[in-house]
């Protein structure tokens, strides 16, 4: 019977009697909890009848009550079991030790080295630029056949005044200058900059000002801005610099502004000075291309229509200045990719796909160990499902027991990849040194974390279901050999994943052999000099102190006499920009035997100035007529030697010495033509580049043409190590004058070095890659015989007790897993010859599809994969056919 009420406070409906009695049991509590609360008692059951309003509100709210238990339940019940499946996996992990460790080994190995290439890449190419709104500063650079240019002082001007694209835009000029009168004498690395610079990366000093409007203008007091390292280092943060002056070059320029700490655009620079043009630099400059040029990107503009407008002003300039633009156009790069270069970035993307790789076979490694565990488990799997266990259940606690592996083996390869960091902070290149800090930080840690997450799953998924279908089918419980319908198909899932993992290792290791191959020619290329025993170093002479041309051109001459005299210096020399340097004079005109060459047509030859010994001093070959002697100085007929390319191209039908060449750069000679009768022809060295070929290069005698920069290069004695010759260097050099520091004191052998360290880090990387998947690989077709041979005790045991030889056992057990290492190599092979095309333009005089390194690859993985299948096969011929029949 129902027993019909009318609800005492707002109700006009009637309800069961058991609702009531409910309610009125929860609208107790809520007036007790108001009355706790500080509500009295009249006013807390007036707001208590409130909220429950009437019959059909309380109805709802008792069923909203309902499902808040139900839910309580069902999550209370859900934490218990995963807190059931999660001690289950954990006593099994601390049961099978072996198991254990081989699983979370593989993969620390794989998270390790997917931590150690995402911290690099998350620093090089998704890690924001430390500068505000980074995604909106662009550079800007010219291009002429192809190739991209830095800008002109009056091209820049011009770019600035018709751009619309542009919030601001900014010249640099990278120069370093000396720092003297606070300790010892100091290079500093530093750029000269024009109005908008701090506007466009929208930062502002942190103590005192940026430039002056006035004092961009030529002429103006010298005046400077300094990076905080600069400020603490060595002015020991001394808040009254504002308005000090200090020494740089000799000559003094007042402080205006201190920069917040980390702020350093171009990378490494120390302070900045203000960029002024003069009337004359504008009228003559139109094709002097000196200047790095980045601009900010107005809200409403993105970088194609930016780039669309900077091609019309570039036609613009073209038809109106001919001669220097003709052909020139404007390209609009975001920011990150001058830094990091396109060929880094192709480079980073393949390591990224390579450790990729290294995961999937870790975890199809993993997978196989898991299958051959569940396999090994079936009867117990069977007697949980008979006792009511179901089968997603099932398929749970599989899931579990991987991903605690995964965490575990995540756990550890983040250590790993920690340690792996360091040595990859000391390896890279120097185009990733310019990005920044490579760390292992928060959002590395999280990636990491979630690799591991994706990787148990990954790893865990197939022997999981395959777990849980033996289960279900009871195979455990009806089964009485191990060659069970459930055995078969494990066996077959695991031929499968080895497949899989052979493949893979095909692709990566030959990956790596075309890296190797490829490295191996770049360090056997003819250098054009001999690097050993040789130290360089830069000096930049003061205008100040050195004022005229003939006063460097005595400065070397009598400094590079006084290194010879040393007793460990076998000679010594000077040459305006050392091999390897990539650094260059630009060619205004050429006139060849007195015929001039128009600018499209001109070859652009780069320009050396030297000193007589300085071919000696490098080891550069004469190849024929003579090198500088000190009779060719100032005032004596100009003499100029030329390289063999430089021959060839500007004298294809004849010999090159006794013509004459002449030249006017745009640096480096005060603006005055050089060049003279060719007196000799030296070796082709590689300036840009082991891996680019031998530019023409004319040679100058630096006595007839005297420049204040110039490269010290010593040889020592015996090829003894150069660097012991800095120390009394720096002594000689300071007896000539104190306040001259040495710039960038190194071996010749470290630049050589230095050059290639690029594809260096990225072969020496792919190589450990691939050696970590020929260990897994190995393990897995290892882990595949054995298992093998484990399920087939028994038939193994009957042929042998009906005569079968040890020998056809052995073939007969490692035909078992033939198949699937012919599969992996073919589809290995097949991948490589689609997927190796992405590296062309990292390999150096080696194609993607080369036979040598496509066979000779997968035939040593082959080799390899035999021999650790053929270790488990030997064991199956000791197999007593007795002890085998007995034991089933």
């Amino acid at each position: 019977m129902k027993r019909l009420f009318r609800l005492p406070w707002r109700s006009t409906r009637h309800i069961d009697a058991d609702v009531e009695d409910e309610l009125r049991f929860h609208l107790d509590a809520r007036v007790a909890d108001l009355v706790a609360e500080g509500v009295p008692p009249q006013a807390a059951r007036e707001r208590a009848s409130r909220e429950f309003g009437d019959a059909e509100d309380a109805r709802t709210y008792i069923r909203e009550l309902d499902r808040r238990a139900e839910h309580e339940r069902r999550r209370r019940e859900t934490m218990s079991e995963l807190w059931r499946d999660l001690t289950y996996g954990l006593r099994k992990m601390r049961a099978a030790p072996a198991f254990t460790a081989a699983a979370v080994a593989t993969i620390a190995l794989a998270i390790g080295a997917n931590t150690a290439v995402f911290s690099v890449v998350y620093a090089a190419l998704l890690r924001p630029l430390p500068y505000r709104n980074s995604d909106r500063i662009v550079a800007v650079l010219a291009e002429f056949r192809g190739e991209r240019w830095v800008a002109s002082p009056p091209d820049f001007v011009d770019w600035r005044a018709q751009s619309r694209s542009f919030a601001a835009m900014a010249a640099i000029n990278p120069y370093p200058h000396t720092l003297t009168g606070v300790g010892d004498p100091e290079v500093v690395p530093a750029a000269s900059v024009t109005a908008d610079f701090f506007d466009v990366f929208g930062v502002a000093p942190a103590l005192g000002r940026p430039f002056d409007p006035n004092e961009l203008t030529a002429g103006h007091e010298p005046t400077v801005v300094l990076s905080d390292a600069l400020w603490r280092q060595d002015f020991a943060a001394r808040r009254d610099i504002i308005g000090a002056s200090i020494q740089l070059d000799g000559k003094a320029a007042r402080v205006v502004g201190v920069m917040p700490p980390g702020f350093a655009y171009p990378r490494r620079a120390r302070l900045w000075t203000p960029l002024a043009f003069s009337a004359n630099d504008l009228a003559t400059q139109r094709g002097a291309h000196y200047l790095d040029v980045v601009a900010r990107l107005r809200p409403a503009v993105g970088a194609e229509l930016a780039a669309r407008d900077m091609e019309t002003i570039a036609a613009r300039l073209a038809d109106t200045y001919p001669r220097t633009n003709k052909g020139h156009s404007a390209v609009v790069l975001a920011l990150r990719d001058t830094i990091i270069g396109a060929t880094p970035r192709r480079a980073l993307l393949v390591l990224l796909g390579a450790v990729g790789l290294v995961t999937l076979i870790a975890c199809v490694n993993v997978a196989s160990l898991l299958l051959a565990r569940g396999t090994a488990r079936r009867h117990e799997l069977a007697i949980r499902a008979a006792l009511g266990a179901s089968p997603t259940g099932l398929l749970r606690t599989a899931l579990t027991e991987s991903v605690l592996l995964a965490f575990c083996g995540g756990a550890l390869g983040l250590a790993i990849g920690a340690l792996a960091v360091r040595a990859l902070a000391v390896l890279r290149p120097a185009a990733l040194t310019d990005v920044g800090p490579i760390s292992v930080d928060g959002i590395v840690i999280a990636f990491t974390f979630g690799a591991s997450v994706i990787t148990g799953v990954a790893f865990g998924m197939v022997p999981a279901v395959q777990a849980m279908r033996t289960a279900t089918m009871h195979a455990g419980l009806q089964s009485t050999t191990r060659s069970d319908t459930a055995g078969l198909r494990a066996g077959r899932v695991r031929a499968t994943l080895v497949a899989a993992e052979l493949a893979l290792s095909v692709l990566l290791l030959i990956g790596a052999g075309l890296l190797i191959k490829s490295f191996i020619r770049l360090q056997n290329v003819p250098s054009g000099f001999d690097a050993r025993g040789v130290l360089t170093f830069g000096i930049s002479l003061p205008d100040g102190r050195y004022p005229k041309p003939s006063d460097a051109a005595t400065f070397y001459q009598s400094l590079i006499t006084e290194l010879d005299s040393l007793p460990d210096v076998a000679v010594a020399g000077g040459i305006s920009i050392v091999p390897l340097d990539g650094a260059d004079f630009e060619i205004s005109v050429m006139s060849v035997d007195g015929r001039t060459i128009p600018d499209a047509d001109q070859p652009s030859p780069q320009i050396r100035l030297a000193t007589p010994d300085a071919f000696r001093a490098l080891g550069i070959r004469l190849v024929r007529g003579r090198g500088f002697s000190t009779s060719d100085r100032s005032g004596q007929p100009r003499v100029a030697i030329v390289n063999e390319r430089a021959a060839r191209l500007l004298w294809p039908t004849g010999d090159a010495l006794g013509h004459r060449l002449e030249i006017g750069t745009k640096f480096g000679l005060g603006g005055e033509r050089g060049g003279g009768e060719v007196v000799g022809i030296v070796a082709d060295v590689h300036d840009q580049g082991l891996g680019v070929p031998p530019e023409p290069t004319v040679y100058l005698s630096h006595a007839q043409f005297p420049v204040s920069d110039m490269s010290v290069v010593v040889r020592a004695r015996g090829g003894a190590d150069p660097l012991r010759l800095a120390p009394p260097a720096r002594a000689v050099v300071r007896r000539f004058d104190p306040q001259l520091p040495l710039a960038h004191v190194e071996s010749m052998s470290d630049i050589q070095s230095a050059s290639v360290a690029q594809p260096r880090f990225v072969t020496l990387l792919l190589a450990s890659f691939a050696f970590i998947a020929l260990v897994l690989a190995v393990v897995g077709v290892y882990g595949v015989m054995t298992y093998l041979v484990g399920q087939r005790t028994r038939e193994l045991g009957i042929r042998m007790a009906l005569g079968a030889s040890r020998r056809a056992v052995v073939l007969s057990t490692l035909g078992r897993v033939f198949k699937p290492i012919v599969l992996g190599l073919g589809a290995g092979i097949i991948a490589a010859l689609v997927l190796t095309r992405a590296m062309q333009r990292l390999l150096y005089d080696v194609k993607p599809s080369d036979p040598a390194t496509l066979v000779v690859v997968p035939m040593v993985l082959a080799v390899v994969a035999l021999a650790a299948a053929y270790v488990p096969a030997r064991r199956a011929r000791n197999v007593d056919p007795v002890i085998a029949l007995r034991s089933e």
